[in-house]
């Protein structure tokens, strides 16, 4: 799942944000919705969806069905922290870690196994785009002689904002990207973080 916040743009029309919501997720059942506070953008909601296209589709509807206008934060993915004493907890908005955490720290990263085909021309910068993501080259095959498969495992963190614009801009709009979810990939970390 794909998280991002929704606010009012003008903090008064929160119940109208409310009622457009709730009247949408009676047709959608796969958004879920809680609400939350920011310091710097009041009263909102944290809505989870199926993907990118999920959000904009859920947020398009927002305005033209309903008129509601809503500032959105950048699209978060949840990660899963395992403590040293066994206790689990997953954070879809890192203002939920805890303060004071326990010391040593799991942190379980979600991933995705994508399937890039461009032409062969663009090999290189391709593989240094996926490479600037933290991806992990899995395949690379030739197609034919214009045509290049590629196979990374790719955090989902990095492709949910601009990877596919990143990609198709690099390819001028010659590259085809698909991904299916893969299993979560532990990350180490000791809290406190030196300065």
């Amino acid at each position: 799942m794909v998280f991002s916040g929704a606010y009012p743009a003008d903090g008064s029309d929160f119940e109208a944000l409310n009622s457009a919501i709730e009247r949408l997720i009676c047709n959608d059942a796969s958004v879920s919705v809680t609400k939350e506070s920011s310091t710097t953008l009041g009263l909102g909601f944290r809505c989870g969806f199926l993907g990118l296209l999920h959000m904009d589709v859920f947020h398009q509807r927002l305005e033209q069905e309903h008129g509601a206008h809503v500032i959105s934060t950048v699209p978060t993915v949840p990660y899963t922290f395992e403590f040293s004493d066994g206790s689990k907890l997953q954070v879809q908005n890192p203002a939920a870690l805890p303060s004071n955490p326990k010391n040593k720290i799991t942190c379980w990263e979600p991933t995705v196994l994508a399937t890039i085909i461009i032409p062969s021309e663009y090999v290189g910068p391709v593989i240094t785009l996926c490479s600037d993501h933290r991806g992990e080259q899995l395949e690379y095959t030739f197609i034919d002689s214009l045509r290049v498969f590629l196979k990374y495992r790719l955090p989902l963190r990095e492709i949910v904002v601009d990877f596919y614009n990143e990609l198709k801009s690099i390819t001028s709009g010659y590259a085809s990207f698909d991904y299916e979810e893969a299993e979560s990939l532990s990350l180490s970390l000791s809290l406190p973080l030196p300065p």
